[in-house]
């Protein structure tokens, strides 16, 4: 009787030091620092700010992508750059309320059948906007900038 009563109180301290690193380990400057990254895990986990957005319909067959002034720059066919553009980890943003911001056409993504859905990026900001909802994402601007090399 008392050797399992001991080993309860034992399992119970050890739980309460467990929960306690935990938390400490939580507000370490590095792990707050991931939490933040738009990129990390860490901030997926924590219940950061980004959150998964596939703007693109389900059987798209080609995206593309459109110019400052409207012409196609690129076509993409392939599964792996289509997933790159049309899977996106999406956040918000701050905007003053003076600032309008004006859209242009970015890319397009044509479903096998149907009408295509359009992906729109603000001008001079880093924000863009899918059927009307703006957010941010620097994923996106890091794979359209890589796709914009030739």
């Amino acid at each position: 009787m008392k050797l399992g009563l001991i080993l309860k109180v034992s399992m119970l301290l050890l739980a309460l030091v467990v929960v306690i690193y935990g938390i400490k380990a939580l507000q370490s400057p590095k792990i707050q620092t991931q939490a933040g990254d738009p990129n990390s895990v860490v901030g997926l986990l924590l219940g950061g700010d980004q959150r998964l957005l596939n703007w693109c319909p389900g059987d798209t067959a080609k995206v593309e992508i459109f110019s400052e002034t409207g012409e196609v720059l690129k076509t993409l066919t392939s599964k792996q750059d289509l997933s790159a553009v049309c899977e996106l980890m999406i956040g918000g943003f701050t905007q003053d309320p003076a600032e309008t911001l004006v859209y242009k056409l970015k890319m397009k993504a044509y479903p096998g059948a149907g009408n295509p859905v359009s992906l729109e990026k603000a001008v001079q900001s880093p924000i863009f906007r899918v059927q009307g909802m703006p957010f941010s994402s620097p994923g996106l601007v890091k794979v359209l900038e890589r796709l914009a090399v030739p």
